[in-house]
């Protein structure tokens, strides 16, 4: 007796978005920063007011200074 498959393991569709095609190809690095809490408690509720995440608020911040 033939087994019989289902559809989305034997045929792969044009319209579904793949991992590989969300991956973001420049390198990230991680950073650590010294902050007081009254500092991270600011940025967190600053992140939060704006609906993004500190990471967001601080690389927003980063992509504004000037290249010299």
């Amino acid at each position: 007796m033939k087994s019989v498959k289902r559809p989305s393991t034997t045929v792969e569709p044009n319209n579904q978005v793949k991992l590989s095609d969300l991956k973001d190809t420049s390198e990230l690095v991680r950073i650590n920063l010294n902050i007081t809490k009254e500092q991270r408690n600011k940025l967190k509720s600053y992140a939060m007011q704006k609906d993004k995440t500190m990471t967001e608020v601080i690389t927003s911040f980063i992509e504004t200074l000037d290249e010299r």
